[in-house]
């Protein structure tokens, strides 16, 4: 990032660098798993580090920076592997637990048991699994994008509280 070999970085080469690092990011678990933090926050962030107000950071400030914009990279990756692999099947699971009545579940799992020939098994094993697609399906399309937003919200306001406090700590 540091291009011209000074020492710092410049505001704009840190917003450079960090999209760069986002798409590596991005190559190995996904797009939507890290999504970069806006240009105007990267800045707000930025100048709040940038304490002798040059316009460059050096490099304890810039791995301050990099610290608090790449934890929230992590944070968002292990939250929406987690709810997408483990708590939209169980949550889907539960739903149709609570919804469904046992007759239903009962049902179609007794139409596997009849002497019905096994291309008909395997639909009846899979026209039951459809609610539980279904509705994850939905959990994962609406539930888990609105989280990752609010997550997001959060993960910004965390980085700018903490380069306030940051900032207050020098002044005293």
């Amino acid at each position: 990032m540091d291009r011209d070999n000074t020492g710092s970085v410049k505001r704009h080469d840190v917003y450079t660098g960090l999209l760069l690092i986002h798409l590596q990011i991005a190559t190995f678990v996904g797009a939507a798993a890290c999504k970069p933090v806006s240009r105007k926050v990267v800045y707000k962030i930025f100048d709040e580090i940038d304490n002798d107000k040059t316009g460059n950071l050096d490099i304890k400030e810039f791995t301050q920076l990099m610290v608090l914009l790449l934890s929230g990279v992590l944070t968002r990756i292990f939250v929406q592997y987690s709810l997408t692999i483990l708590m939209v099947p169980l949550i889907a699971r539960l739903i149709i637990r609570h919804y469904a009545s046992d007759e239903l579940i009962d049902s179609a799992f007794g139409a596997m048991n009849t002497d019905l020939p096994s291309f008909m098994k395997k639909i009846a094993l899979f026209m039951s699994h459809l609610p539980q697609i279904f509705i994850s399906l939905i959990l994962s399309i609406v539930v888990v994008p609105i989280f990752l937003n609010n997550l997001d919200s959060f993960v910004v306001g965390v980085a700018e509280k903490t380069t306030d406090f940051t900032d207050s700590k020098k002044d005293e």
